[in-house]
């Protein structure tokens, strides 16, 4: 989308989404998630039920037959503690105090919960690949409202919609795209980098209330030369700044990309 699009005409389209009904569907959503039966029956205790079967099935058949891992129920408590940790970079060592096993089995499990898709992982970016691999990843639930903390629940939301894009955008050959977090030495960061062939395409920061661009955004936009656009969960507008900074409501944007 941002690449077929000039950044004006995206600014146009978000202006022309009908601010009434992307409301209702993104606050339904930030309370019932993205899955079909919980979203179009919005009622919380079909909802809290459906949750836990789900994660149930995913746990006792799903996990025990695509991996060797044989202590299920370490695996369903450390998927208790990952939803406290959710929008930080992970410490594998903090889990491996805390669940009393060792760091080559708190991320066996992980694994694991990745492969049936209960989380993905999103690296920091550097330059130097091998840099990236050494930092702590971040891990989001494909089911955001696993995540108790309404902030980090947002941020979560925005990873999984910014996946699906880069995965739409892969699937119809339009480069090689990836999901990313960017953090420096003096502890400025941003959200997420979209990477289109290993290159810095556009920067991503989610915000609960915030109205004019964060000061670690404004800063990775100047040094990387790409657009920032600062999602506001409590927002309505759609805002330009110099230097291809945008402000755009949350309901407006997730609509936008589906």
């Amino acid at each position: 989308m941002f690449s077929a699009y000039k950044e004006a005409e995206l600014l146009s389209s978000l202006n022309d989404v009908p601010l009434g009904a992307a409301k209702e569907v993104f606050e339904q959503m930030m309370v019932y998630g993205g899955f079909p039966e919980p979203f179009l029956k919005s009622n919380k205790r079909f909802s809290t039920k459906w949750r836990r079967d789900y994660r149930s099935l995913l746990l006792y058949e799903d996990l025990r037959d695509l991996s060797r891992i044989q202590d299920i129920k370490g695996v369903e408590q450390l998927l208790l503690m990952l939803p406290e940790r959710g929008a930080t970079p992970l410490s594998i060592n903090s889990l491996r105090e805390d669940l009393q096993v060792n760091h080559r089995t708190v991320s066996n499990w992980i694994e694991g919960l990745k492969k049936i898709y209960l989380v993905f992982s999103v690296m920091p970016w550097s330059r130097h690949i091998a840099k990236a691999v050494r930092k702590e990843t971040k891990v989001y639930f494909y089911d955001w409202t696993m995540v108790p903390n309404e902030g980090a629940r947002f941020e979560n939301m925005v990873a999984v919609t910014l996946l699906r894009l880069i995965c739409r955008w892969n699937e119809l050959g339009l480069g090689d795209f990836d999901l990313r977090y960017i953090r420096n030495h003096q502890g400025r960061e941003v959200d997420f980098l979209l990477i289109k062939d290993n290159q810095p395409f556009a920067l991503f920061e989610a915000k609960e209330t915030n109205s004019e661009p964060a000061a670690s955004g404004s800063y990775f936009r100047n040094r990387l030369q790409v657009p920032y656009y600062q999602i506001v969960e409590h927002f309505d507008d759609v805002e330009a700044w110099p230097d291809r900074r945008y402000v755009v409501a949350a309901s407006r944007l997730l609509s936008l990309l589906g």
